[in-house]
């Protein structure tokens, strides 16, 4: 008899491990979009992928409702031997507060009919801003005016999330001026 060594290989995989990419990991207003991507290493061959919001791919997009403060999606691979992994990423739901319409100061023209251009502004919320002043059909930041008695104007702004500001003020001031008299000799 003749003894040959034989190698024997035990080819075990490691099993896999799934990983979630870290998101943008807040949002501020309902409705606001959220990629997350699970990425697989380990294991053997092509994964199966498994979201908690039924998704089959590597990449979902979400969109909490608002309801909660934090969402929790899951992500579960499955490699070619039957073995999974899961990891989780977490979504923050912090609502922004409304805006705040910033209409400028008063201003004061020098004669009645004068155009003055109204110039509005906003802070807080989330941007982009839609301005609408009172009274003009046309939304914008800026309103041209020509008052022929002081007058108040009032903007209000809605920011991204929807979120409007209380209205603001700001008054064009046309003065009243004494009438001329003329003397004569």
């Amino acid at each position: 008899s003749e003894y040959q060594p034989v190698n024997v290989t035990n080819n075990v995989q490691p099993d896999p491990i799934a990983d979630i990419t870290p998101p943008a990991d807040t949002i501020n207003c309902v409705g606001q979009n959220v990629d997350l991507i699970v990425e697989g290493t380990l294991g053997f061959g092509d994964y199966a992928y498994q979201w908690s919001n039924g998704d089959e791919s590597p990449e979902t997009n979400v969109a909490p409702d608002g309801s909660q403060d934090i969402t929790w999606y899951f992500a579960t691979i499955t490699d070619e031997c039957g073995i999974s992994s899961t990891d989780s990423a977490a979504v923050y739901f912090i609502p922004l507060e409304a805006p705040t319409a910033l209409p400028g100061d008063d201003i004061e023209v020098i004669c009645a009919g004068d155009e003055v251009t109204l110039m509005g502004a906003a802070e807080g919320g989330a941007e982009p801003y839609e301005f609408q002043w009172q009274n003009n059909p046309e939304p914008g930041s800026e309103y041209t005016v020509e008052p022929t008695t002081t007058t108040t104007y009032f903007l209000q702004v809605t920011d991204n999330c929807g979120g409007t500001s209380e209205l603001a003020e700001v008054e064009v001031v046309v003065p009243v001026y004494d009438p001329i008299t003329i003397d004569l000799p």
